[in-house]
């Protein structure tokens, strides 16, 4: 299940940062000061080959590779995102819903919205 991370609730650039996590997503919501959802990294596979559904209200929607920075010595790095067309979104959606059964309703909905949108190409 995903589970909030509260000590990285933050405030970034008048944003409001949410973080959840589980073995398989982090997922990273921002609020402006009236509660609406502007922006959004769902990233997945963590364990195998991690990718990341991003959107927001300026830049739209992407899907990414992230290379964690990790090299072979164990040290870590900054992540690099490398643009990626390959998703499988319906399999990221089903295993979304699976993982956020302790979510609320409406953060849930909001961003069940957004990965609908990503597959239909929706503006945010």
């Amino acid at each position: 299940m995903l589970r909030e991370i509260i000590i990285s609730r933050k405030k970034i650039n008048g944003l409001t940062r949410r973080w959840f996590s589980n073995e398989i997503f982090d997922v990273f919501v921002f609020f402006n000061h009236e509660d609406e959802l502007v922006q959004l990294q769902l990233c997945y596979d963590k364990n195998n080959m991690e990718r990341v559904n991003s959107c927001s209200r300026d830049l739209g929607y992407n899907h990414a590779r992230i290379d964690t920075g990790r090299n072979i010595s164990g040290r870590s790095g900054s992540p690099v995102f490398f643009d990626c067309s390959n998703c499988d979104i319906d399999r990221v959606k089903k295993t979304f819903i699976d993982s956020s059964l302790d979510l609320d309703d409406i953060l849930f909905d909001q961003i069940y919205r957004k990965l609908i949108g990503f597959k239909l190409g929706i503006e945010f």
